[in-house]
């Protein structure tokens, strides 16, 4: 997939989207300091609540 200047290739449906763990981080690069807190307040939110986590 790839970015370039700083957009995501678009396709045309779901089933063709191939993203790498690469791809996602170079997007995560282009966000804003707020952006990015964002995303990781809500991937910590959806991944890591305390209800999920076993003691």
């Amino acid at each position: 997939m790839g970015i370039k200047n700083g957009q995501i290739k678009v396709r045309r449906t779901f089933n063709e989207i191939e993203l790498t763990a690469e791809d996602v981080l170079e997007a995560i690069e282009e966000l804003s300091y707020e952006e990015k807190y964002k995303l990781l307040d809500e991937l910590l939110f959806k991944y890591y609540k305390e209800d999920k986590i076993k003691k």
